[in-house]
């Protein structure tokens, strides 16, 4: 049993420490006290050394695709203000990567894309060519699935149910629902961003939650959403 014990402890070693180190302490033992080498095989195909490589690249951000993103964003602001502005505009992620000159080759994931976008923006912050106000967008785009309030509400409730979620959520769940589409009908375009505020004041839901629980809607195949992100070109 001690011998076994020890040789199980030996092949832990050989999975979580660092192959060189391990190495050294590859050894187990025998009832008896004697040292017997131990192996170790590493299995390695050289295929995977591409597709690591390539792997890699999609995480990268050039010079030239933050180049494009902050041209794309300055575009759009041209496009609201007619120049330059002291004014915040508000885009979203999709706007930027559809009005840039963003190739294929940036990312096939749109998750990934969004992602890179994003870290694209943080160093443009950092170079002093945008001001970025993500946490204090005050509009949501918002697409409903269903045509109706009741629909839509029904669809939640049994979303909701399978989640276990508390009836008290799913009733504010259902307010907010049904403040969306008094808003889809009070805004004649349907791209049009709606003021958080005014979801806030028809649901009762406090403005800094209702982010989180449109994307709760969006999960529960409700609606789709986007949160525009608030900027300022200093550039």
């Amino acid at each position: 049993m001690g011998s076994s014990l020890l040789c199980l402890t030996r092949y832990q070693t050989l999975l979580f420490n660092p192959i060189k180190k391990t190495w050294r302490t590859a050894q187990c033992s025998t009832l008896f006290g004697q040292v017997q080498p131990a192996s170790c095989t590493l299995l390695f195909d050289e295929k995977d050394a591409d597709t690591i490589f390539s792997l890699q690249s999609l995480n990268q951000l050039s010079e030239a695709d933050m180049r494009n993103i902050f041209v794309s964003i300055r575009s759009i602001r041209d496009r609201i203000h007619g120049t330059a502005s002291e004014n915040w505009l508000w885009v979203t992620i999709n706007e930027i990567f559809q009005t840039s000159d963003l190739d294929e080759e940036f990312t096939f994931d749109p998750e990934l894309r969004d992602i890179k976008i994003k870290v694209a923006l943080q160093h443009l912050e950092s170079f002093g060519l945008v001001e970025r106000a993500e946490n204090l967008s005050a509009y949501v785009q918002f697409e409903l699935i269903n045509k109706t309030c009741e629909e839509s509400q029904l669809k939640f409730e049994e979303y909701g149910k399978a989640k276990n979620l508390p009836k008290a959520q799913i009733k504010l769940f259902n307010n907010l629902i049904e403040a969306m589409h008094l808003a889809k009908a009070e805004y004649t375009q349907q791209d049009e961003p709606v003021p958080l505020d005014s979801l806030s004041d028809e649901s009762g839901i406090n403005p800094k939650e209702l982010t989180s629980r449109i994307r709760e809607l969006q999960q529960a195949g409700v609606c789709s959403a986007k949160i525009p992100l608030s900027f300022l070109l200093t550039k």
